[in-house]
């Protein structure tokens, strides 16, 4: 799409991310060169991606861990009452019905 809008120009582009998944074209040398990824559609490509940031990014120390898990987390001391009244709010209504 890049070429077709006419932002980058085809004599510019150096290999597709598959050849270099491959093994078939060498990637950057330098951060001089530049990389430009348009997903289109292929999930795998996708995933590969976000594995190869999310790696770059623990090795440089980069980002703010977050808990999948939690429902929200407090911003400072003073909002554990607010996050409280959160977690009691969605925690599930158990009904008990007899038999």
């Amino acid at each position: 799409e890049a070429i077709e809008g006419g932002t980058v120009k085809a004599d510019v582009v150096y290999a597709e991310l598959g050849e270099l998944a491959a093994g078939l074209k060498e990637g950057r040398a330098s951060a001089e060169e530049i990389t430009i990824f348009k997903s289109v559609g292929v999930g795998l490509q996708d995933i590969a991606v976000a594995a190869a940031l999310f790696g770059t990014a623990k090795r440089h120390r980069l980002g703010t861990p977050l808990d999948p898990f939690a429902l929200s987390v407090p911003l400072a001391e003073t909002d554990i009452d607010a996050q409280n009244s959160l977690n009691t709010a969605a925690a599930p209504a158990v009904q008990h019905a007899k038999a």
